[in-house]
């Protein structure tokens, strides 16, 4: 497994080199034997086959499609040690990211997570049954509800999410300095941002997650 997220990474890197090093940066020399590999293998019969869609934009999603099935399967037996569905990791991360003794509606929690208002509900059941959220009354509007992280909700979140940034880290140890890694997380994130803004919003329906209780 570490050899194949290695070569995958590997992969990635090359494709995004000509961005992360600038316009001043030579070419290396290309590699005459790179190390065979299942997408690589595939990109290559498309390209001698099927060249018409062949491209980086296509190749890079091809590789980040492979790094995000490697890297969820990890953190999904993460997960499941701590009986955590991706879903209730996501809301507790976020709930954990607030100041302390912050609180956030479902509402906000539906905007932040991307989860829909109906899966939300069974999330919360869930997670105030283990004791790991507290549910109040908000004071603003008597009619919406307050989350809030509980004692027991933010010592198993931060047992959680140190395990999967190790993880995530991992994937990235010794592929490139940390200049470029960062550049090459702006160049994603820039494109994430662009796809964001023009992708239709999750299921916000404030009746079904405002009556949550």
């Amino acid at each position: 497994m570490r050899l194949y997220l290695s070569r995958k990474i590997n992969f990635l890197y090359r494709l995004m080199e000509s961005i992360i090093r600038g316009p001043f940066m030579p070419n290396p020399p290309p590699e005459e034997h790179p190390e065979p590999s299942p997408t690589r293998d595939r990109l290559a019969r498309m390209a001698k086959y099927w060249p018409e869609i062949v491209s980086p934009e296509s190749d890079i999603m091809l590789a980040l499609s492979r790094l995000n099935s490697v890297v969820r399967a990890g953190t999904d037996g993460i997960l499941k040690r701590h009986r955590l569905s991706p879903a209730a990791f996501d809301v507790l991360v976020t709930l954990r990211s607030l100041p302390d003794a912050g609180a956030i509606t479902p509402t906000d929690i539906c905007r932040a997570s991307k989860i829909s208002s109906g899966g939300l509900t069974k999330v919360l059941h869930r997670l105030k049954a283990r004791r790991l959220i507290r549910v109040g009354v908000s004071q603003r509007d008597g009619r919406q509800k307050n989350l809030t992280l509980s004692v027991q909700g933010r010592t198993l979140v931060e047992r959680a999410a140190t395990e999967v940034v190790a993880l995530e880290r991992n994937v990235f140890a010794g592929k490139m300095g940390r200049v470029r890694l960062h550049h090459l997380r702006d160049t994603l994130m820039d494109i994430l941002t662009d796809v964001e803004q023009g992708a239709p919003s999750p299921d916000l329906a404030v009746q079904n997650t405002a009556s949550y209780s």
